[in-house]
């Protein structure tokens, strides 16, 4: 980051360039690059991950956001391969996992990896681990968002004011938690959590009164509804509560940035 900052904060002695990726191809370094050492600077983003199906009355958890990395400086002589991580596709009704986003990668010199997967309310447990941790569900009336860039949070079961079970959210790399949903009053603590430079936030859980909401992109959870799709670069999906399937995630994201 420091590397990035000077170079471009200096003009680095030339014309600034830039490309951005929204699909998978090739970045090929022109010869006026080449002929500058061949240096250039590269973001990624993975795909976030899918929110978590609903079934019967239970509720789940919404998608981790893809991975936002540091600006990263790589020194090119050949062209690279670009793949851009898919989002994760929700849940289906009958409470399945979201399935985890796809890995954006820069040839071997980079990698953001995909968002982990809410977690279905087909039975309890903790989120799908990605580069952002999908949300957990209790496989009862509560789960969790999940995290934007982090470890998502814990889907937290009360009983006569009591906590009586929580599942955690998947591991991740970077970035804040989603919340712990509760049952009742304090059911918009599923919102997931806040990506990076408004990319990679994560998807709200689903609920019976208020869906969480999604954060930086990632989709709202369902109350007693399905959960809404990512609308931005490594968003995760919506968790949804009952029947319901979970929303997608979207896809990744790469740029590079370089002088001629």
């Amino acid at each position: 980051m420091s590397n990035f900052s000077t170079l471009f904060s200096s003009g680095g002695g030339g014309n600034p360039k830039f490309q951005v990726f929204t699909s998978s191809g090739t970045f090929t370094p022109s010869a006026a690059l080449l002929a500058k050492g061949g240096n250039v600077f590269v973001r990624a983003v993975g795909g976030g991950g899918g929110g978590g199906g609903g079934n019967a009355t239970n509720a789940s958890g919404g998608g981790g956001g893809g991975e936002v990395t540091d600006w990263v400086m790589v020194t090119l002589t050949v062209p690279v391969s670009v793949t851009i991580g898919a989002g994760g596709a929700g849940g289906t009704s009958s409470g399945t996992n979201g399935a985890n986003g796809g890995n954006t990668t820069f040839g071997g010199f980079l990698t953001a990896l995909g968002g982990g997967g809410g977690k279905g309310s087909a039975s309890s447990g903790a989120g799908l681990d990605g580069g952002c941790g999908g949300g957990g569900s209790d496989g009862g009336s509560s789960s969790v968002g999940g995290a934007g860039g982090g470890a998502g949070g814990s889907a937290v079961s009360v009983t006569n004011n009591l906590v009586t079970s929580v599942n955690n959210g998947g591991r991740g790399i970077k970035g804040g938690s989603g919340s712990g949903a509760i049952t009742g009053t304090y059911a918009a603590m599923s919102n997931g959590g806040i990506g990076i430079d408004g990319m990679g936030g994560g998807g709200g859980g689903g609920n019976a009164t208020i869906g969480g909401k999604g954060a930086s992109g990632g989709g709202d959870g369902g109350a007693n509804a399905a959960g809404q799709n990512a609308t931005n670069y490594g968003g995760g999906g919506g968790g949804a509560r009952a029947a319901f399937a979970g929303g997608d995630g979207f896809q990744g994201y790469l740029e590079v940035r370089w002088f001629e």
